[in-house]
C-alpha cells in the first residue's frame, strides 16, 4: 500500500502542476477554474433520464448533462458510502486505502494525499458540505479542507451556506465537494417530488418485510416509487447548486462533476438495498462532467467511477 500511496502522490502533484501551475499549457481547458464535485448518495444510474429512465426523476440533471460529458458505464469502487468516497478523495482503490468493511471503523490513511489537499496546495479555497454519518470528519474526510461541514443530510441543507462561502472571497478559485443522502433509505421526499412523478402523498411502509418475502422488483413497486421521488428531491438540490453558481457569477469558470458512491437493489437478485453485493444495480453509477469549453459527448466503455474523480478534475 505504501508504494501505491507514493505513486498516487507523484501522479497528483504532476497533474496539479500541469493543470494549475505557471507552466500550464495554453491548450489547457479552463485552467485555474473552480471545481465543484457533487455526490448524490445511493443513486443508481439507470434511474436518471440521462441514462434512459422513463420517469422524469431528474429534470435538472438531464438538462445540465446535455452540455456535458456523460460516461455511460461508470462503475463505483464499492457498494457503500465510506470506501467509495475515500476512493474519490484519494484516487486509491479500497484494498489500497484499507476501508473495506463496516467494522472495524477504519479512517482514510493518514499518508495518502487528498484531492482537497492538492487543490489547497495550489492556492484554492476548499470547502465540503456533506451528509455526515459515514462521511463525517471522524473518518478523516476533512483532511485538506478549509471548511468541512458534515451537519446536514440533504443537498439542499447547505445551499445558503455554500452561496455565502463563495461570496467570502471571489478573488481566489475554489474546490467544493457537496454530498447528500437524498435517495438513501428511507427514501424521503417532499410533496412536490411525488406530484412531479404522479404519485400519491404517502410513502409506503414495510419494505423490510417485503424484501424478506422475496419475489422480483415488481413486488417492490411502491418502494421504487418512493426511491424515485427521493431522487427527484436530490435533483432539485442539484438544480439549486447550479443556480448558486449562476447567481454568484462563477458558472462560466467552474468545472462541475456529478456522480454517486453506489446504487441500490430492489430484489433484482434476491436482495434489497446495498453493501452486500456488487451487482450492476449497486455499482453502476452516474458520472457526468461539465467543463467550460469542452464539447458535450457520451463516452462508451467501462470506467472506474470513484478512483477517477480526483485525477479527472485535476487534469
Amino acid at each position: 500500500m505504501a508504494n501505491a500511496v507514493r505513486t498516487l502522490a507523484l501522479i497528483l502533484v504532476a497533474l496539479a502542476l500541469a493543470a494549475f501551475g505557471a507552466d500550464a499549457p495554453r491548450s489547457a481547458l479552463c485552467a485555474g477554474c473552480n471545481v465543484v464535485v457533487v455526490s448524490i448518495d445511493t443513486l443508481r444510474a439507470d434511474h436518471l433520464g440521462v441514462y434512459g429512465y422513463g420517469r422524469p426523476t431528474s429534470p435538472n440533471i438531464d438538462a445540465w448533462a446535455r452540455a456535458a460529458v456523460v460516461f455511460d458505464d461508470a462503475t463505483a469502487q464499492s457498494a457503500w458510502t465510506r470506501p467509495s468516497h475515500a476512493s474519490m478523495f484519494t484516487g486509491l482503490y479500497p484494498e489500497e486505502h484499507g476501508i473495506l468493511m463496516l467494522g472495524p471503523r477504519r479512517r482514510m490513511p493518514a499518508g495518502a494525499p487528498t484531492l482537497a489537499g492538492v487543490f489547497g496546495a495550489n492556492g484554492y479555497r476548499t470547502v465540503a458540505f456533506t451528509g455526515g454519518s459515514n462521511m463525517s470528519a471522524h473518518f478523516g474526510f476533512d483532511r485538506g479542507f478549509d471548511v468541512y461541514d458534515d451537519s446536514g443530510r440533504r443537498l439542499e441543507d447547505h445551499i445558503e451556506d455554500f452561496e455565502a462561502w463563495i461570496a467570502e472571497d471571489r478573488g481566489r478559485p475554489f474546490f467544493a465537494f457537496l454530498h447528500g443522502f437524498d435517495p438513501h433509505r428511507p427514501y424521503k421526499s417532499d410533496p412536490v417530488d411525488r406530484q412531479a412523478l404522479g404519485l400519491g402523498p404517502e410513502r409506503s411502509r414495510g419494505m423490510a418485510s417485503a424484501c424478506r418475502a422475496g419475489g422480483g422488483p415488481e413486488t417492490l413497486a411502491p418502494f421504487i416509487d418512493d426511491y424515485d421521488a427521493a431522487i427527484h428531491r436530490g435533483d432539485r438540490g442539484f438544480g439549486r447548486i447550479l443556480d448558486v453558481l449562476e447567481r454568484t457569477g462563477v458558472a462560466d469558470r467552474t468545472v462541475v462533476l456529478m456522480t454517486s458512491d453506489h446504487g441500490e437493489e430492489f430484489l433484482e437478485h434476491g436482495r434489497c438495498w446495498h453493501i452486500r453485493t456488487l451487482y450492476r444495480e449497486v455499482v453502476h453509477v452516474p458520472l457526468v462532467v461539465a467543463v467550460p469549453g469542452l464539447a458535450p459527448r457520451r463516452v462508451a466503455g467501462v470506467v472506474p467511477a470513484s478512483v477517477a474523480v480526483g485525477p479527472t478534475v485535476l487534469e
